[in-house]
């Protein structure tokens, strides 16, 4: 039981970061997509 919930703690936190990273870099090429449409 205690080994199984540290195995869903670890895969929550994996899938956490994941999903960070992912926006992360969406956010990087909206900008970079606004940049070209707009340059400053």
């Amino acid at each position: 039981m205690y080994s199984t919930t540290k195995d869903l703690q670890a895969v929550l936190l994996k899938n956490t970061i994941h999903i960070i990273q992912t926006m992360y870099s969406t956010t990087k090429d909206l900008q970079g997509a606004v940049n070209v449409v707009r340059p400053t």
